[in-house]
């Protein structure tokens, strides 16, 4: 059973996530034409499946979100799994209850920055390029993250620093959310980040 989809910019092609693990490519004219075989499955995880999103500029990249916790990076075109970014304090928020979970990803539109919403009210952006965050895994901390490092937003903060930056992004102030994250995006200038709990909040974070 589908829990979460993609659909490629132009429109001809829809990825989705599925229940046992498995995420299915299929190309939407080929349907159209009476074929019911996907171009491709893969399936390198028993969890399901509960967020895609494609990863611009070319739509041929795609995070993938499992209920563990994992983010994997797949190559389509490929057909290669490029990068697995997970941590050990992260547990990914989704909504739905335990038989349909399932969460929004946010994707920078440069292509380069992954936020996912954490079940502990944190919001956790990795830097898919790069392979370095721009800070530490706890909340607030500063400085060049260790390779592979998410950096974690979680108090109300004036402003969150670009990755590679240093500075605050979330010390010292108020909890931004009491509930788990459950969906995220990035304002199209990429001058704002905001994130939305499974009560309703909503949590604007500046980048600078």
């Amino acid at each position: 059973m589908p829990l979460s989809l993609a659909l490629s910019r132009d429109g001809n092609t829809i990825v989705t996530g599925h229940l046992d693990g498995s995420v299915l490519l299929w190309d939407i004219r080929q349907c159209r034409a009476g074929a019911a075989a996907p171009l491709l499955e893969a399936r390198d995880q028993p969890h399901p499946v509960v967020a895609l999103a494609a990863v611009p500029p070319d739509d041929s990249l795609l995070a993938v979100a499992a209920k563990d916790g994992s983010v994997r990076l797949w190559d389509f075109r490929g057909a290669a799994l490029l990068r697995l970014m997970r941590h050990p304090g992260f547990a990914l928020g989704t909504s739905g209850g335990s038989g349909r979970p399932r969460c929004r990803l946010g994707v920078s539109p440069d292509g380069r920055l992954l936020a996912a919403g954490g079940a502990d009210g944190g919001v956790w952006v990795w830097d898919m390029r790069s392979g370095a965050a721009g800070g530490g895994g706890a909340a607030g901390g500063g400085g060049a993250g260790r390779g592979g490092e998410p950096r974690q937003l979680r108090a109300m903060a004036t402003g969150y620093p670009s990755p590679g930056g240093g500075g605050g992004g979330g010390a010292g102030g108020p909890p931004a959310h009491r509930d788990a994250v459950v969906a995220a995006a990035f304002s199209y200038d990429m001058s704002a980040l905001v994130s939305a709990d499974k009560a309703g909040g909503l949590a604007f974070w500046l980048m600078e």
